[in-house]
Protein backbone atom coordinates (compact mmCIF):
# COMPACT_ATOMS: atom_id res chain seq x y z
CA UNK A 1 0.00 0.00 0.00
CA UNK A 2 0.79 3.37 -0.77
CA UNK A 3 1.87 5.81 1.77
CA UNK A 4 3.39 9.39 1.96
CA UNK A 5 6.77 8.35 3.34
CA UNK A 6 6.34 5.53 0.62
CA UNK A 7 9.35 6.30 -2.03
CA UNK A 8 9.15 7.37 -5.42
CA UNK A 9 9.99 3.81 -7.03
CA UNK A 10 7.32 2.68 -5.64
CA UNK A 11 5.22 4.49 -8.57
CA UNK A 12 4.33 2.46 -11.70
CA UNK A 13 6.85 3.68 -14.41
CA UNK A 14 8.67 5.64 -12.47
CA UNK A 15 12.75 3.92 -12.83
CA UNK A 16 15.83 4.51 -11.67
CA UNK A 17 17.02 7.25 -13.94
CA UNK A 18 13.53 9.22 -13.44
CA UNK A 19 14.39 8.37 -9.35
CA UNK A 20 17.62 9.79 -9.77
CA UNK A 21 16.58 13.28 -11.15
CA UNK A 22 13.98 13.85 -8.55
CA UNK A 23 16.08 12.76 -5.78
CA UNK A 24 18.78 15.14 -7.11
CA UNK A 25 15.85 17.73 -6.68
CA UNK A 26 15.14 17.16 -3.34
CA UNK A 27 12.48 14.91 -3.97
CA UNK A 28 12.56 11.46 -2.12
CA UNK A 29 8.93 10.41 -1.29
CA UNK A 30 5.43 10.40 -2.49
CA UNK A 31 4.56 13.85 -0.19
CA UNK A 32 8.20 15.47 -1.79
CA UNK A 33 5.87 14.78 -5.03
CA UNK A 34 2.78 15.99 -4.26
CA UNK A 35 4.34 19.36 -2.66
CA UNK A 36 5.54 19.77 -6.17
CA UNK A 37 3.32 22.06 -7.49
CA UNK A 38 2.57 23.49 -10.90
CA UNK A 39 3.76 27.10 -11.74
CA UNK A 40 1.19 27.92 -14.07
CA UNK A 41 -2.07 26.35 -16.07
CA UNK A 42 -3.65 25.41 -19.76
CA UNK A 43 -7.44 26.32 -19.23
CA UNK A 44 -9.01 24.07 -22.36
CA UNK A 45 -12.53 23.95 -20.70
CA UNK A 46 -13.73 27.36 -21.80
CA UNK A 47 -13.27 27.27 -25.84
CA UNK A 48 -13.36 30.29 -28.53
CA UNK A 49 -14.81 30.18 -31.79
CA UNK A 50 -12.49 30.32 -34.77
CA UNK A 51 -14.83 33.18 -36.19
CA UNK A 52 -13.77 35.33 -32.85
CA UNK A 53 -9.99 34.49 -32.67
CA UNK A 54 -8.37 37.74 -32.36
CA UNK A 55 -4.63 37.59 -32.87
CA UNK A 56 -2.34 38.43 -29.88
CA UNK A 57 -4.77 36.53 -27.40
CA UNK A 58 -4.21 33.15 -25.75
CA UNK A 59 -7.54 31.00 -26.78
CA UNK A 60 -8.35 27.46 -26.97
CA UNK A 61 -10.72 25.81 -29.58
CA UNK A 62 -12.92 22.76 -30.33
CA UNK A 63 -12.02 21.13 -33.97
CA UNK A 64 -12.98 18.40 -35.53
CA UNK A 65 -9.90 17.52 -37.64
CA UNK A 66 -10.25 17.74 -41.91
CA UNK A 67 -6.66 16.95 -42.63
CA UNK A 68 -3.39 15.80 -41.77
CA UNK A 69 -0.75 15.80 -44.45
CA UNK A 70 3.08 15.26 -43.49
CA UNK A 71 6.02 17.58 -44.94
CA UNK A 72 9.86 17.09 -45.12
CA UNK A 73 12.04 20.26 -45.62
CA UNK A 74 14.78 19.42 -47.18
CA UNK A 75 16.36 22.41 -47.37
CA UNK A 76 16.29 23.50 -43.57
CA UNK A 77 16.07 18.77 -42.76
CA UNK A 78 13.01 19.14 -40.32
CA UNK A 79 9.75 17.30 -40.70
CA UNK A 80 5.97 19.30 -40.71
CA UNK A 81 2.92 17.95 -40.07
CA UNK A 82 0.35 20.47 -41.28
CA UNK A 83 -3.27 20.30 -39.80
CA UNK A 84 -6.38 21.27 -40.77
CA UNK A 85 -9.93 21.74 -38.85
CA UNK A 86 -12.73 23.13 -38.59
CA UNK A 87 -15.65 24.65 -36.41
CA UNK A 88 -19.00 25.40 -36.94
CA UNK A 89 -17.70 28.86 -37.52
CA UNK A 90 -14.86 28.27 -39.82
CA UNK A 91 -11.71 26.81 -40.61
CA UNK A 92 -8.05 26.90 -39.12
CA UNK A 93 -4.73 24.79 -39.75
CA UNK A 94 -1.83 24.39 -37.54
CA UNK A 95 2.05 23.82 -38.95
CA UNK A 96 3.74 21.07 -35.86
CA UNK A 97 7.69 20.90 -36.13
CA UNK A 98 9.71 17.77 -35.64
CA UNK A 99 7.05 15.89 -34.04
CA UNK A 100 6.53 12.87 -36.54
CA UNK A 101 4.58 11.18 -33.22
CA UNK A 102 1.69 13.03 -33.68
CA UNK A 103 0.43 11.78 -36.87
CA UNK A 104 -0.07 8.68 -34.82
CA UNK A 105 -2.78 11.25 -32.35
CA UNK A 106 -4.24 13.72 -35.41
CA UNK A 107 -6.70 11.95 -37.37
CA UNK A 108 -9.48 12.60 -39.94
CA UNK A 109 -12.65 13.48 -38.44
CA UNK A 110 -11.56 13.52 -34.50
CA UNK A 111 -12.58 16.17 -32.43
CA UNK A 112 -9.52 17.74 -30.27
CA UNK A 113 -8.90 20.88 -28.28
CA UNK A 114 -6.34 22.82 -28.98
CA UNK A 115 -4.83 26.02 -26.76
CA UNK A 116 -2.47 28.87 -28.29
CA UNK A 117 -1.01 32.13 -29.15
CA UNK A 118 -3.39 33.21 -31.94
CA UNK A 119 -1.24 34.78 -34.42
CA UNK A 120 -2.16 35.43 -38.13
CA UNK A 121 0.24 34.27 -41.30
CA UNK A 122 -0.48 35.16 -44.74
CA UNK A 123 -3.83 36.26 -43.55
CA UNK A 124 -4.55 33.48 -42.08
CA UNK A 125 -5.38 33.03 -38.80
CA UNK A 126 -3.70 30.50 -36.47
CA UNK A 127 -2.58 29.23 -32.93
CA UNK A 128 1.26 29.77 -32.43
CA UNK A 129 3.02 26.47 -30.79
CA UNK A 130 -0.55 25.10 -29.97
CA UNK A 131 -0.83 22.71 -27.10
CA UNK A 132 -3.40 20.15 -27.83
CA UNK A 133 -5.87 18.17 -25.21
CA UNK A 134 -8.63 15.12 -25.80
CA UNK A 135 -11.30 16.38 -23.46
CA UNK A 136 -11.95 20.12 -22.00
CA UNK A 137 -9.99 20.52 -18.53
CA UNK A 138 -7.48 23.19 -17.06
CA UNK A 139 -4.45 21.61 -17.62
CA UNK A 140 -1.39 21.67 -14.94
CA UNK A 141 2.37 22.90 -16.18
CA UNK A 142 4.87 22.05 -14.02
CA UNK A 143 9.05 22.87 -14.48
CA UNK A 144 10.69 20.36 -16.30
CA UNK A 145 13.47 18.77 -14.00
CA UNK A 146 16.30 17.64 -16.39
CA UNK A 147 14.55 15.49 -18.94
CA UNK A 148 11.51 15.01 -16.90
CA UNK A 149 8.69 16.90 -19.24
CA UNK A 150 5.86 18.69 -17.13
CA UNK A 151 3.49 15.71 -19.03
CA UNK A 152 5.38 13.20 -17.30
CA UNK A 153 5.72 14.68 -14.10
CA UNK A 154 1.91 15.26 -14.47
CA UNK A 155 1.62 11.67 -15.04
CA UNK A 156 3.23 10.55 -11.53
CA UNK A 157 1.28 12.88 -9.30
CA UNK A 158 -1.85 11.23 -11.06
CA UNK A 159 -1.23 8.16 -9.86
CA UNK A 160 -1.15 9.37 -6.41
CA UNK A 161 -2.97 11.81 -5.77
CA UNK A 162 -5.31 10.27 -4.21
CA UNK A 163 -2.99 10.12 -1.25
CA UNK A 164 -3.42 14.05 -0.55
CA UNK A 165 -6.54 13.05 1.75
CA UNK A 166 -3.81 11.29 3.92
CA UNK A 167 -1.69 15.22 4.54
CA UNK A 168 -2.10 16.16 7.76
CA UNK A 169 -3.70 19.50 8.54
CA UNK A 170 -1.50 21.88 10.31
CA UNK A 171 -4.00 24.89 11.16
CA UNK A 172 -6.82 24.96 13.11
CA UNK A 173 -10.30 24.75 12.61
CA UNK A 174 -10.72 28.45 13.91
CA UNK A 175 -8.02 29.92 11.46
CA UNK A 176 -9.82 27.85 8.72
CA UNK A 177 -12.92 29.17 9.30
CA UNK A 178 -11.78 32.89 9.92
CA UNK A 179 -9.75 33.15 6.88
CA UNK A 180 -12.11 31.18 4.56
CA UNK A 181 -9.32 29.00 3.95
CA UNK A 182 -10.00 25.07 2.57
CA UNK A 183 -8.06 22.35 4.23
CA UNK A 184 -4.75 21.20 3.33
CA UNK A 185 -5.95 17.81 1.79
CA UNK A 186 -8.27 20.01 -0.85
CA UNK A 187 -5.77 22.46 -1.58
CA UNK A 188 -3.24 20.12 -2.66
CA UNK A 189 -5.48 18.03 -4.29
CA UNK A 190 -7.19 21.02 -6.46
CA UNK A 191 -3.70 22.27 -7.22
CA UNK A 192 -2.34 19.42 -9.10
CA UNK A 193 -6.17 18.86 -10.73
CA UNK A 194 -8.19 22.05 -11.09
CA UNK A 195 -11.97 21.67 -12.34
CA UNK A 196 -12.45 25.52 -12.43
CA UNK A 197 -10.24 28.72 -11.92
CA UNK A 198 -12.05 29.15 -8.30
CA UNK A 199 -10.72 25.99 -7.67
CA UNK A 200 -6.89 27.18 -8.13
CA UNK A 201 -7.44 30.60 -6.20
CA UNK A 202 -8.48 28.64 -3.14
CA UNK A 203 -5.93 25.92 -3.37
CA UNK A 204 -3.10 28.96 -4.04
CA UNK A 205 -4.55 30.99 -1.58
CA UNK A 206 -4.41 28.36 1.33
CA UNK A 207 -0.97 27.23 0.14
CA UNK A 208 0.69 30.42 0.14
CA UNK A 209 -0.91 30.85 3.98
CA UNK A 210 0.90 28.25 4.78
CA UNK A 211 4.66 28.81 3.36
CA UNK A 212 4.30 32.49 5.05
CA UNK A 213 3.63 30.56 8.21
CA UNK A 214 6.54 28.51 7.90
CA UNK A 215 8.78 31.63 7.24
CA UNK A 216 7.17 33.77 10.23
CA UNK A 217 7.86 30.34 12.26
CA UNK A 218 11.08 29.78 10.87
CA UNK A 219 11.99 33.56 11.50
CA UNK A 220 10.72 33.52 14.89
CA UNK A 221 13.09 30.36 15.91
CA UNK A 222 16.02 32.59 14.80
CA UNK A 223 15.22 35.25 17.05
CA UNK A 224 14.56 32.96 20.16
CA UNK A 225 17.84 31.49 18.87
CA UNK A 226 19.75 34.54 18.90
CA UNK A 227 18.26 35.67 22.16
CA UNK A 228 19.58 32.97 23.87
CA UNK A 229 23.37 34.12 22.60
CA UNK A 230 25.68 35.97 24.98
CA UNK A 231 27.74 38.78 23.79
CA UNK A 232 29.99 42.03 25.37
CA UNK A 233 27.87 45.06 26.49
CA UNK A 234 29.08 47.88 24.49
CA UNK A 235 28.21 51.71 26.34
CA UNK A 236 28.52 54.91 24.23
CA UNK A 237 29.31 57.62 26.62
CA UNK A 238 26.92 60.93 25.89
CA UNK A 239 30.06 62.70 25.62
CA UNK A 240 31.52 60.69 22.24
CA UNK A 241 28.11 60.95 20.86
CA UNK A 242 27.19 64.81 21.71
CA UNK A 243 30.75 65.30 20.17
CA UNK A 244 30.29 63.85 16.94
CA UNK A 245 27.28 65.47 16.40
CA UNK A 246 28.86 68.25 16.46
CA UNK A 247 30.58 67.58 14.02
CA UNK A 248 27.76 67.42 11.54
CA UNK A 249 26.63 70.60 9.19
CA UNK A 250 23.21 69.33 10.29
CA UNK A 251 21.25 68.51 12.96
CA UNK A 252 19.38 65.13 13.37
CA UNK A 253 15.21 64.91 13.13
CA UNK A 254 14.05 63.53 16.02
CA UNK A 255 12.76 60.02 14.28
CA UNK A 256 17.12 59.41 14.24
CA UNK A 257 17.82 60.49 17.47
CA UNK A 258 14.83 58.02 18.27
CA UNK A 259 16.36 54.61 16.29
CA UNK A 260 19.74 56.10 17.58
CA UNK A 261 18.92 55.82 21.11
CA UNK A 262 16.97 52.12 20.03
CA UNK A 263 20.40 51.25 18.92
CA UNK A 264 22.44 52.27 21.83
CA UNK A 265 19.92 50.36 24.22
CA UNK A 266 20.11 47.46 22.27
CA UNK A 267 23.99 47.31 22.10
CA UNK A 268 23.99 47.83 26.22
CA UNK A 269 22.82 44.91 26.88
CA UNK A 270 24.61 41.15 26.59
CA UNK A 271 22.13 39.80 23.86
CA UNK A 272 23.11 40.52 20.17
CA UNK A 273 21.10 43.33 18.95
CA UNK A 274 18.70 42.10 15.73
CA UNK A 275 17.77 44.98 14.21
CA UNK A 276 17.25 46.51 10.58
CA UNK A 277 17.71 50.01 9.73
CA UNK A 278 15.55 51.26 6.91
CA UNK A 279 15.57 54.40 5.08
CA UNK A 280 15.34 56.06 1.32
CA UNK A 281 18.35 57.11 -0.20
CA UNK A 282 19.94 60.31 1.21
CA UNK A 283 18.08 59.71 4.94
CA UNK A 284 21.19 59.67 6.80
CA UNK A 285 21.59 55.87 7.48
CA UNK A 286 24.97 56.08 7.14
CA UNK A 287 25.49 58.69 10.24
CA UNK A 288 22.61 56.85 12.17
Amino acid sequence: MLKLSSQLSEISGLGDSYKKIFTKNNISTLEDLLRYYPYKYINFSTQTQICDLEPGNYSAIKIEITDVTEKISYRKRFYLLEVKGKDSTGNIKFTFFNQPYLKNIFFVGKELFFYGEVTEIKKEITLKNPKYSFYPQIQPIYHTIQSLSSKRIAYFVRNIIGLSNKVEEDLSVNILDKYNLIPLQDAIYKIHLPKTNRDIFSAYRRLALEEVSYIILNSLKIREKIKKQLTLPIKIEQKFQTDFENLLNFKLTSSQNKVISEILKDISTNQPMNRLLQGDVGSVKTVV
